[in-house]
Order: structure tokens, then sequence, then C-alpha cells
């Protein structure tokens, strides 16, 4: 294979990882993010629920406005937490990170050793390209869209190294 072209499919492999990469840390940062809205309403939910149903068990002296506001307050956060569906996303986006995970890992392997067989033809290289880049594309379309807040941070945070694997350190 001419050595020009095989530079040029191991670039836009690394491309596709690297693209793969930010997008994999973008939903993990959204997946968290949705995790902790979940929790953040949905204990208080539970909490006011349980008060509101103490009170009224216990139905003492003036204990009805109490009972009135926990109930419009539980009631309220489970609305919110009913429209928002927090576990749902945080489900869809942990999902989106792993997928776009194994992508990159995938276009590593490809970039750092498949392609570096003697045995490997052309053609066979620009199909696997062809296939990293048609799971690119798939996982685009189908994926939640991450914040753009969310994609910043994980920029920032693989800048800072938090992406990168102490055995590439030593080498």
């Amino acid at each position: 294979m001419e050595q020009k072209i095989k530079s040029e499919i191991i670039n836009e492999a690394k491309r596709i990882g690297e693209d793969a990469l930010n997008s994999s840390k973008s939903h993990f940062i959204c997946a968290a993010f949705w995790r902790n809205i979940h929790y953040g309403l949905g204990l208080p939910a539970a909490i006011f629920t349980a008060l509101a149903g103490t009170n009224s068990i216990a139905q003492q002296q003036n204990s009805y406005l109490a009972t009135a506001v926990l109930s419009l307050i539980a009631t309220i956060l489970i609305g919110v937490l009913t429209f928002l569906n927090p576990q749902e996303k945080a489900n869809r986006h942990h999902n989106a990170g792993n997928d776009y995970s194994s992508l990159k890992n995938d276009a590593r392997i490809f970039s750092s050793i498949d392609i570096k067989e003697k045995s490997i033809q052309e053609h066979e290289c620009k199909v696997q390209l062809k296939e990293l880049s048609t799971r690119r594309a798939e996982l685009n379309r189908k994926s939640p869209q991450p914040f753009e807040w969310a994609y910043k941070k994980a920029k920032k945070a693989i800048i800072a190294g938090e992406a990168d694997y102490a055995v590439d350190d030593k080498q």
C-alpha cells in the first residue's frame, strides 16, 4: 500500500477516534447531570410524600395546612420528574457514551495495530475505515444531543489528561 494513502487512512481513523472520545466524554457528563437531577428531585419528592402521609395519619390539630403544603410540594416534584424523565435521559446518554467509547477503541486499534500488518491491503483498509465512519454517523444520528456546556467541559477534561492511558505515558 502506498505510504501516503496509508498515512491518510491512519489520520482519518484517528479523527474518528478523537470525535468519539469527545462525544463519549460529553455523554457521560450529561448522564451524570441527569442522574443528579433524578436524585435531586426524586429524594425530596419521596420525603415530602412520606411526611405528608405521616402528617395526615396523625391528624393533629392544625395539621391540614401542613399536610396540604407537603402534598403540594411532593406533587410538584413528582410532576417535574415525570415531565423531565431524568433517569431515562441519564440512561440514554450513558449508553451513547459507551457506544462512542467502543467506537473510539476500535478506531485506535485499527489505526495503531490493524493497519500496520504487512499483509493488509489498501482496499481492506478503506473498507474498515468506511465501517468506522458509518458507525460514527449512525451514533451521531441516534444519540441524544449533549449540552454545549457538557461538550466544553469534556474537551477541557480531555486536554487536562483525564482520558489518557498511563501506558501511553511510559512509551
